[in-house]
């Protein structure tokens, strides 16, 4: 009794209306069907979960939910970009510290967008800065050469963590140590890359680890890595042209049914901004629905 009807009766109407022997890849297959996608919107546009309680707690928020055979996850639409910033242990744990964790995920998107790019930013520049905000410990690093070190680190720190999920999980463990404390060392040691664009590549790869969707972490990356050769390539302009095409690739993005991805602050809503900043009771939470 919750659901847009409207919305509901667009889903059947499109679903029905697959000419299609079989979905290959499964819920994936059904979201390219239903959303088509561009290119340049590398951004999820459908939410899944393997998690029951996520499922039902989205139906009686008025979401739709879909089920594939021979898939584990649910496919819930509409979908915004907030919804990548809950987490259903928020839910279990008291509202203050739940609250705190949905802040911390906030700012770890932001990190893991925009760290490496300001850092590369800042180190161009280095000499510009205060002696007490210098990003830099040696001068003879020059921009391009800093660009191809954290071009290096970037790429280097994608493949580690992209073996990392792929080998088998006895080996998972210590291939990360290997690559990030072994092959890190000798490098820095070797002079092939700087120990400060070692450290913020690993502090970006804290912050995107800590993002539950793989789906949000892929267009990071994609986004992060333009806004570095943006940067790299045009400094000042190339960083800032950069993040204003980031915004409307992301303003951009369309979720079933047309809805607006940057929902709840375009169209804004208040009430629902606000629910979505901050962990409520139940007791609130059930009074709202």
């Amino acid at each position: 009794g919750h659901v847009n009807s409207t919305l509901l009766d667009q889903l059947r109407d499109k679903i029905s209306s697959l000419d299609i022997s079989a979905l290959t890849m499964g819920a994936k297959s059904l979201e390219e069907l239903l959303i088509p996608k561009k290119w340049y919107h590398p951004l999820p546009q459908v939410r899944y979960t393997q998690r029951p309680d996520v499922a039902c707690s989205y139906l009686l928020e008025g979401y739709l939910v879909v089920l594939v055979d021979n898939s584990p996850t649910a496919m819930i639409f509409p979908c915004n970009i907030f919804q990548f910033t809950q987490h259903p242990d928020d839910y279990y744990l008291n509202p203050a510290v739940g609250s705190y964790f949905r802040f911390m995920r906030f700012g770890c998107m932001l990190l893991a967008l925009l760290l490496m790019p300001t850092f590369l930013l800042l180190g161009m520049h280095n000499e510009l800065l205060p002696p007490d905000w210098q990003f830099l410990s040696t001068e003879s690093l020059t921009p391009t050469r800093l660009l191809v070190h954290i071009l290096v680190i970037e790429l280097g720190l994608n493949l580690f963590q992209y073996s990392s999920a792929l080998a088998p999980n006895m080996y998972s463990g210590p291939l990360g140590l290997i690559g990030g404390l072994l092959i890190g060392q000798i490098a820095v040691d070797l002079k092939w890359l700087s120990i400060e664009a070692l450290f913020y590549g690993a502090a970006t790869l804290f912050a995107t680890l800590s993002l539950s969707s793989k789906e949000l972490i892929d267009a990071l990356r994609l986004y992060r890595l333009f806004l570095i050769l943006a940067t790299g390539f045009f400094d000042f302009y190339g960083f800032f042209i950069g993040l204003l095409l980031v915004f409307l690739s992301a303003a951009t993005t369309k979720t079933f049914g047309g809805n607006s991805y940057l929902w709840p602050l375009f169209p804004f809503d208040a009430c629902a901004l606000k629910s979505l900043l901050f962990r409520c009771s139940a007791r609130r939470e059930t009074h709202k629905k």
